[in-house]
């Protein structure tokens, strides 16, 4: 701890005092108590708006099931948005969906399908207690069948339409805004750890300075 410390004053010192406070501040708002899950999508502004999104809403973490299609980010609808999180991607499985799913399910978190049209629970009501994994679905199928089958909970956003849903981004907005509001308000321990924070500020410091990695590099070889 106390050498990823001196690293990151090392990367702080090349970056302006308000760039260093916006960490911090950012930072505060973070958090893996929600993580997002994405399949199989194949129209590139709806990846982009979706990564923006768990970016502006302070989901630090990405999965993306890459099936069919690859997931393909357009920085003109991200806005460089994907340099602050972890986005994590499964294409190298036979079944990426089910590779996903024993992921976070390993690491503790209830798999919540969002589906158009299911009762089981909305954004209002949706348990918070337990870490959850949202998995949104492609643009024109949904989530696949074994995600539907082996999900703890299912999610709907309520709707009085004609239309069966909402595009992808939209339904990722409007359930994140809700959750995120509803954690905050909670007793929930849904913050960072301090550790995990340290290790983001060197990351996004990496990210943000120039020839960060060459920094890094030097940082280590002058110390040892």
């Amino acid at each position: 701890m106390k050498e990823k410390e001196e690293l990151y004053q090392f990367l702080a010192s090349f970056l302006t005092p308000n760039r260093a406070t916006l960490f911090d501040k950012v930072l505060e708002e973070r958090s893996r108590h929600i993580v997002v899950a994405v399949e199989d999508l194949h129209k590139e502004q709806n990846a982009s708006a979706v990564v923006r999104t768990c970016d502006c809403f302070g989901i630090q973490e990405l999965h993306v099931i890459e099936e069919n299609n690859p997931y393909q980010v357009s920085n003109h609808i991200a806005k460089g948005a994907e340099k602050w999180l972890d986005i994590s991607t499964y294409h190298e499985e036979e079944n990426n969906s089910h590779a996903c799913l024993k992921t976070l399910r390993e690491r503790g978190y209830a798999i919540v399908a969002t589906s158009p049209g299911v009762n089981q629970y909305s954004p209002t009501d949706l348990p918070l207690e337990k870490p959850i994994a949202l998995f949104f679905g492609g643009e024109r199928d949904g989530l696949s069948q074994e995600l539907l089958e082996n999900a703890d909970m299912q999610l709907c956003i309520p709707m009085v339409v004609f239309t069966d849903s909402f595009n992808i981004s939209v339904s990722a907005a409007i359930t994140l805004y809700e959750l995120t509001n509803r954690l905050k308000a909670s007793n929930i321990e849904w913050k960072l750890s301090e550790e995990d924070k340290l290790d983001l500020r060197i990351k996004w410091a990496t990210h943000t300075v120039p020839h960060g990695d060459k920094l890094v590099e030097k940082f280590h070889k002058d110390r040892h």
